[in-house]
């Protein structure tokens, strides 16, 4: 069933910037994942197309992924998702009678960890991440670079004393600037 929790899976292979197959062109209904094809440059005429289908629920939250908003099809200005901000008629050499600028790349940057640099043997402490570029919904993973210490998402059980390096990897479909960038922290374990 599509759902925004399902974001990636769903809608995943669509891309931040195309004039084909746009991320900024596609939004949730009642009825699933929908791709509005726009047929004049001013945004004016278009028709939908159910891309991945299935009911989905608008009050439901899966995790704590809430499906809102969802919208209906045919809905004058629904929420769309959001890559570029162009829709893909505006990615299109012939937007406007013909050029215009080229869409700014999506790039992930330089990834900073946040969280603790110290701990305590047995503790356990969570981490974030932020990414510098201009790339949104980057998904996080961590990793430790001692092999006794659990994590958990962006959670880290220390085990044993000593220094270590966490090591974060952003990773975002679409993103010009290869889709992948990595940022550490040094922890000193007490």
């Amino acid at each position: 069933m599509p759902a925004r929790v399902n974001t990636e899976g769903d809608i995943g292979t669509a891309l931040p910037v195309s004039d084909a197959y746009d991320v900024d062109n596609i939004f949730l209904t009642d009825e699933g994942w929908v791709y509005r094809h726009y047929k004049n440059d001013a945004l004016t005429k278009f028709w939908d197309e159910i891309i991945v289908a299935g009911e989905v629920d608008p009050a439901a939250t899966i995790g704590t992924v809430p499906n809102a908003p969802v919208d209906s099809i045919g809905d004058a200005s629904p929420t769309f998702e959001v890559g570029d901000g162009n829709k893909d008629v505006e990615n299109s050499p012939n937007f406007g009678g013909g050029g215009g600028s080229p869409p700014a790349p999506i790039t992930i940057g330089t990834i900073t960890v946040n969280g603790a640099s110290t701990a305590t043997d047995g503790d356990t402490e969570t981490y974030t991440a932020t990414n510098s570029g201009t790339a949104t919904g980057v998904s996080y993973s961590l990793a430790s670079s001692e092999g006794g210490d659990v994590v958990s998402g962006m959670d880290v059980t220390f085990n044993g004393t000593g220094a270590r390096t966490l090591t974060v990897t952003g990773t975002k479909s679409g993103a010009t600037d290869s889709g992948t960038a990595t940022g550490t922290k040094s922890v000193t374990v007490s």
